[in-house]
């Protein structure tokens, strides 16, 4: 038993008031389909002084061999006092960059579209348009990103929608989408997942342009945290936007 993305390893396969239970439920069955090793399983997303974490080692620490790993980094910009307030916590050099940016953006015609799907039928539609745009991307011709896992995204999008907490921005030049940022947002947190730009744009920050106006449309909403997910090495300008740090813990248990 292991996450369902288990490239990133983050997130939480125990979710739920009664995923314990649920757990406990599987594990006398288990046996059957495995009569010579009972398999190890894996818990992850865990905060290190969650009471998830804890009810996990009161529960099964004389059942099992439990190894515990500091997993990932995670990092988040927080959304307190507003747009402003988000901005007082990125460096001059960031903010006089962004102003550069969206000076640049703006002469050259880009503009950005809010895209809150709420069904099936408009989830699918926004992820053509956010498929079309990854074809035309770096990720393109390696099929990475969403190319790459295409079904995972396509049905985390629709799950997203049916709940009212799709949020994708995309990047525009006259009637063309030239790149997406999407996530999802609920109770006052947003946990972003892909973001893509066409390669000919490489140069114009339109990434970081799409964060900020997503930013600025979740500071509307009241929202209080901006999740960017793992800090990795690929992915420094992270550190540009983030200023919260939060480990996360996976757990390894073996019979």
């Amino acid at each position: 038993m292991a996450p369902i993305e288990t490239m990133w390893m983050f997130g939480c396969n125990a979710l739920g008031p009664h995923a314990l239970d649920l757990l406990d439920d599987l594990i006398p069955k288990l046996p059957a389909y495995y009569p010579e090793q009972l398999p190890a399983f894996i818990v992850s997303g865990l905060e290190p002084e969650g009471c998830l974490y804890r009810d996990l080692r009161r529960r099964y620490d004389s059942r099992f061999n439990i190894r515990k790993y500091r997993s990932k980094i995670l990092c988040a910009a927080s959304l307190e006092g507003g747009i402003e307030g988000w901005l007082s916590r990125r460096s001059s050099n960031f903010r006089r960059n962004l102003k550069r940016a969206e000076r640049r953006a703006q002469a050259g015609g880009t503009w950005f579209e809010r895209a809150q799907p709420s069904s099936e039928i408009d989830a699918d539609r926004c992820y053509d348009r956010m498929l079309a745009v990854e074809e035309k991307s770096w990720k393109g011709p390696r099929r990475e990103g969403l190319l790459a896992v295409r079904a995972f995204y396509e049905t985390l999008l629709r799950a997203y929608a049916e709940r009212g907490a799709a949020r994708v921005v995309f990047a525009k030049q006259a009637d063309e989408d030239v790149g997406f940022c999407f996530g999802g947002a609920s109770h006052g947190i947003y946990r972003g997942q892909q973001t893509s730009y066409s390669d000919e744009l490489a140069g114009l920050s339109i990434g970081t342009l799409m964060h900020f106006e997503t930013a600025k449309w979740l500071a509307e909403d009241g929202a209080r945290l901006q999740h960017f997910g793992p800090i990795q090495r690929m992915m420094s300008y992270k550190h540009s936007f983030c200023e919260i740090e939060l480990p996360s813990l996976l757990s390894v248990f073996r019979g």
